[in-house]
């Protein structure tokens, strides 16, 4: 059947047809496309659901083409940009069919996938060595350190309490801004114009933020630094433009964002509608004149008691007239609070699963589609299939420190037909097993000495809870030690308190080594652990000790404080002192490079929220303000903290809105500081956005990833102790082997030296006669 059969000639998915179409039907089967499955039919523009051939259907397609969804353009555009590429290459008279250019292709695309990055950027020796550099860990690193610094750099600007002369910050800046700049030419350089206006807008959005800051910049130097920085909040852009990661991180949260805006704009209305029934019931009715006369502070009032912010303060007036009134607020709270929240949360991790699903169909499309192509750029005859040596020299590109052994046994873990060749099914396996990370191979430590009884009394939950019990025993000699080193520290506290710290720590030493011995040393993530904190808590006894019984008889409190830390450092080990404890400490561990990221999200929404609190209530909130006389905010003194007068009260007074503490009395003191009620917008915005929506976001994350994370350890958990019990099975039946082998050889030996006696018995007797 020919290739072109029920495809439009002129469509720009199928301009080039490549050899061995077979492998891109292979391709589609595997990738878990949107939707369910593909079947065969008449090619349509618009994709949707269908059955899925099985893989001996789609290798008997040969070059029959199979309906085309937005992955087979997918995968379609990323052969027309890689043969586009090996044309212009051909113009220009350079042999592209050499097969070291095309391992570097394939190893790029492969790498590509490792890091979830589109596969889209140019393939030329040149650019593939910028490319290359621009990834790397020191090049990302810089970069990454570039944008902290000049976000950071807002603590020494103007307003703050730590100035840096205006021409270190304008250096400091100056810098960034170029090598944020440069960073978005090697992007443009590596992917092209065209790629970087139609399909990543990310880079034409820094280039502009990158100007407003250096105009912003060149104003304030202008006026030596004592002016407020306009363009301060757009510095969260970069921290979000890092790379894809956060991109991906970015989209999922306005996606979240954006489905969440109804359901917002719902409960908002429901506190409008009861603020005019609150009016129509309690107005006039309380001794307070301005209680539930105004539709605009009724609404706000039941918008703070939704944030169970002064909910006694609200309610009484009502109350103490009728007892009755506080069935409005019952159920006011019980609609809105438990009902509608807890439903808001919900909402939020439905549809942030939804996002999260939605960009990692794209990230596996995209990290598909550059396995295939790496794929063809290896299958040099066009087979369909890659040799051990093919796959070993592109292993050996994208791990150059792998060995021989190691490319092998990769190999042949997938080879299951023992063929000596792989398709692109089996090159999936490979990729997704030993070079994305998906499976780790575990080494088994050799124990110092074997001992089933020991292994079972420090495992027994009995010796678990005692270790437990003497850690946290230690933490009260830690408290009692500081209790009773005040104001100085007596020469006979600090001989007792050495002596029983020393009991502590020797015992300490006494479990960790036994574990080491019985399980090998630092056998296991846990014992390694155990291993620094002790390092360490030894090591401060030692430095500190000599500090605490010198010449004097009265040891500094400071001296005894930093000694005490130190000894803190043992209490650590309460998170690997059991197997309950070490799973949620490596369940935690697992989580923290993701939570890392929304730590940054929280981040960039308070320096946001910062940054526009400065520049709106700068100089407000002082105590010289007669607005404020009165006020809440007076009586509570919150002009210490709460106040945007420089950056750092301004972060803190960000963080004290999140925790929704007292919060409705900062938001009365703006409003009344700049004699205008359109002031609470801001406060109302920073709640909705950064606590109901981000941090439901976060919670709703770490439910999801905690689900995943314990089904991970508990199967890696499993796969271990089926591992050990293979492992015990193999000793017992070479020990088994051993033994009768051992009988058969005794046997054999026997008979050979009968054999050899018979053999020089004639001899014996020639020489007997002889004689």
């Amino acid at each position: 059947m020919d290739a072109h059969d029920g495809v439009d000639p002129s469509d720009h998915a199928h301009r080039h047809v490549l050899p061995s179409l077979d492998v891109v039907a292979q391709a589609r089967t595997y990738l878990d496309a949107p939707g369910d499955q593909l079947e065969e039919g008449p090619v349509s523009s618009q994709p949707h659901i269908v059955h899925k051939p099985t893989l001996e259907d789609q290798l008997g397609l040969g070059e029959r083409m199979v309906n085309k969804d937005k992955l087979d353009y997918k995968l379609m555009e990323l052969y027309d940009a890689v043969q586009d590429q090996q044309a212009a290459h051909t113009d220009q008279g350079q042999d592209i069919t050499k097969y070291a250019e095309r391992l570097d292709w394939a190893a790029a695309l492969v790498d590509d996938a490792i890091h979830m990055r589109d596969p889209k950027h140019r393939m030329d020796r040149a650019s593939l060595r910028i490319y290359r550099a621009y990834h790397s860990k020191t090049a990302r690193a810089l970069v990454l350190v570039t944008v902290f610094t000049i976000m950071l750099l807002a603590y020494f600007e103007f307003p703050t309490l730590y100035p840096l002369p205006i021409s270190a910050s304008a250096c400091i800046e100056g810098l960034c801004l170029a090598i944020l700049a440069f960073d978005g030419l090697i992007q443009l350089r590596v992917y092209g114009s065209s790629y970087i206006v139609h399909e990543n807008a990310w880079v034409l959005g820094r280039f502009v933020i990158v100007a407003a800051n250096l105009v912003d910049l060149i104003w304030a130097c202008t006026h030596g630094g004592s002016t407020q920085r306009y363009t301060r909040m757009l510095r969260c852009y970069y921290l979000v433009d890092y790379n894809d990661s956060t991109h991906d991180l970015c989209k999922q949260v306005v996606a979240t964002f954006s489905n969440m805006a109804k359901f917002i704009l719902g409960l908002l209305c429901y506190m409008f509608i009861m603020a005019i029934i609150a009016i129509v019931l309690f107005s006039n009715t309380t001794d307070q004149a301005d209680y539930m006369t105004n539709l605009f502070t009724t609404f706000l009032s039941l918008i703070e008691l939704f944030t169970t912010d002064n909910f006694p303060d609200i309610m009484f007036p009502a109350y103490r007239q009728t007892r009755w009134s506080a069935l409005f607020f019952i159920v006011y709270l019980g609609l809105g609070l438990y009902l509608g929240f807890n439903f808001l949360i919900a909402l939020v991790y439905a549809n942030f699963k939804k996002a999260a699903i939605k960009e990692a169909t794209h990230n596996h499309i995209l990290r598909r589609s550059a396995l295939l192509a790496s794929f063809h750029m290896i299958d040099s005859d066009h087979s369909g299939q890659i040799d051990f040596e093919e796959w070993s020299e592109l292993y050996k590109k994208v791990c150059p420190t792998a060995s021989d052994v190691e490319s092998r046994a990769c190999f042949e873990s997938v080879d299951k037909d023992q063929s000596g060749y792989i398709d692109l099914e089996e090159f999936f396996q490979l990729c997704d097993s030993f070079i994305l990370g998906v499976e780790k191979r575990k080494i088994y430590f050799k124990p110092l000495f074997k001992s089933k009884l020991l292994k079972r009394l420090l495992h027994h939950v009995v010796f678990e809870v005692m270790m437990n019990l003497i850690i946290l025993a230690n933490g009260i000699l830690v408290v009692h030690t500081i209790l009773s080193a005040s104001p100085v520290y007596s020469y006979h506290d600090q001989l007792m308190y050495a002596i029983y710290d020393g009991l502590f720590l020797g015992l300490f030493i006494l479990e960790v080594g036994l574990k080491n011995v019985v399980w090998g040393f630092a056998s296991t993530w846990w014992l390694k652990v155990d291993i620094i904190l002790l390092s360490l808590s030894l090591l401060g006894k030692i430095v500190f000790q000599p500090f605490v019984f010198g010449p004097s008889t009265l040891a500094p409190l400071a001296v005894v404080r930093v000694g005490c830390v130190f000894s803190c450092l043992r209490l650590l080990r309460i998170l690997t002192s059991s197997k309950g404890l070490r799973f949620v400490t490596k369940s935690a561990a697992k989580l923290a490079p993701t939570i890392v990221q929304f730590i940054c999200i929280i981040f960039v929404v308070n320096y946001f929220f910062a940054s526009v609190g400065t520049l709106a209530f700068y100089g407000k909130l002082v105590r010289d303000n007669p607005r404020l006389e009165g006020s809440d905010y007076a009586e509570m003194d919150f002009f210490q903290f709460a106040h945007f007068n420089d950056w750092t009260s301004s972060t803190l007074t960000i963080f004290h809105l999140m925790v929704v503490d007292d919060w409705a009395a900062t938001m009365h003191a703006a409003m009344l500081a700049v004699a205008s009620d359109w002031a609470c917008i801001f406060f109302l915005v920073h709640y909705f956005t950064g606590v109901i929506v981000i941090l439901n976001l976060v919670v709703a994350f770490i439910i999801e990833a905690v689900i995943v994370v314990t089904s991970q350890t508990d199967t890696e958990d499993e796969q271990d102790e089926t591992m050990q019990e293979g492992l015990n099975q193999v000793k017992a039946s070479i020990r088994l082997l051993d033994d009768m082998f051992s009988h058969e050889i005794e046997e054999i030996e026997k008979e050979r030296t009968i054999t050899s006696l018979q053999d020089q018995l004639p001899l014996l007797k020639d020489h007997k006669i002889a004689h």
